[in-house]
C-alpha cells in the first residue's frame, strides 16, 4: 500500500481518505486496526472492547480510549497516510526524535536543559538560565519544557524566614533575589512506541504563564537555583492548547 502511495502522490491518499468516510462503518472486532481522529489528526489505534452502547475501547499506543461509532471519530485503518510526509513534515519528526534512550527520545522532543549550578553570585543572565534549568526536567511520567521566557530580577534581599523557609536546603547566610516572569510551559506525555513512524502525534499541553513570581536562592551545596511559583493568587495560567508539538529552541 504504501508502494502505491507513493507512485501516485497524495491526492490518492485524500482519495481513500474520503472513500473511506463516505462508507457506513463496518462492525469493528476486538484486535483491528482503526484510525481515531484527535487534534486534527487521524492516529493508528487498536480497538480492546467490542461496541457497546455506540462507544468502541480502544488502545493508542500506551494509552486507553473511548470512541465513538461515527466517521467523525473513527474509521478503518489506513496505512498509507502515515508514508506520505512533506518536507516541512520529516524535518520536524527528526528534529523531535532524539537517539538512544534519553529523555528526549522518551517524549520524541528536544533534550531539557541543564547548566552548572554552582555560581558566586548570578546576574540577571544567570536567574534566567537556572529557571530554565530548573524548569526542564521530567517528572512523574511528564516532561516540562518552556519556551519565550522572560524575566525580571529584583535586587538581592536577606534571608527571610517567613518567605523562604520553604526552600529546601536553603542557606540563610546568602542573599536572596525575587524575580518575576512570563513565559510559556509544556508539559509532555511520553510517545507510545507505535507512534514512532508518526510524525503527526502531538504530545504536550501549553500553558500560557503570565504574572509568574518566585526567587533564586543558593544552597548549603553552594548551588543556586531559581524555582518559579506559578499559582500565587497574581498569576493566571491559561491553557493556550492541548496536543501540541513540543517546543523546538533551546533557549
Amino acid at each position: 500500500m504504501r508502494t502505491l502511495a507513493v507512485l501516485f502522490g497524495a491526492a490518492s491518499v485524500c482519495t481513500l481518505a474520503t472513500l473511506a468516510s463516505a462508507q457506513q462503518l463496518p462492525t469493528f472486532n476486538v484486535g483491528d486496526s482503526v484510525d481515531y481522529y484527535t487534534a486534527s489528526k487521524w492516529i493508528p489505534c487498536t480497538v480492546t472492547s467490542p461496541l457497546k452502547s455506540g462507544i468502541y475501547n480502544i488502545r493508542c499506543g500506551s494509552v486507553d480510549l473511548r470512541a465513538k461509532n461515527e466517521q467523525s471519530e473513527l474509521r478503518v485503518h489506513i496505512a498509507s497516510t502515515a508514508g506520505i510526509l512533506d518536507v516541512s513534515e520529516v524535518k520536524e519528526f527528526v528534529s523531535r526524535h532524539p537517539l538512544g534512550d534519553s529523555i528526549g527520545a522518551r517524549y520524541a522532543t528536544r533534550e531539557p536543559r541543564t547548566c552548572d549550578n554552582h555560581r558566586a553570585t548570578i546576574t540577571s543572565t544567570d536567574a534566567k538560565e537556572l529557571f530554565i534549568c530548573d524548569a526542564e526536567h521530567e517528572f512523574g511520567g511528564t516532561l516540562y519544557l518552556v519556551s519565550d521566557v522572560s524575566l525580571l530580577v529584583s535586587n538581592s534581599r536577606p534571608y527571610s524566614a517567613s518567605e523562604d523557609s520553604g526552600k529546601v536546603g536553603i542557606d540563610t547566610r546568602q542573599p536572596v533575589f525575587d524575580i518575576s516572569a512570563t513565559y510559556n510551559n509544556y508539559q509532555c506525555s511520553q510517545i507510545p512506541s507505535s507512534f514512532t513512524d508518526y510524525p503527526g502525534a502531538r504530545n504536550c499541553n501549553e500553558f500560557k504563564m503570565t504574572n509568574a513570581a518566585g526567587s533564586c536562592y543558593k544552597n548549603t551545596a553552594g548551588e543556586w537555583h531559581c524555582l518559579m511559583y506559578d499559582f500565587h493568587p497574581a498569576a493566571t495560567a491559561t491553557a493556550t492548547a492541548t496536543n501540541v508539538a513540543p517546543p523546538t529552541i533551546v533557549e
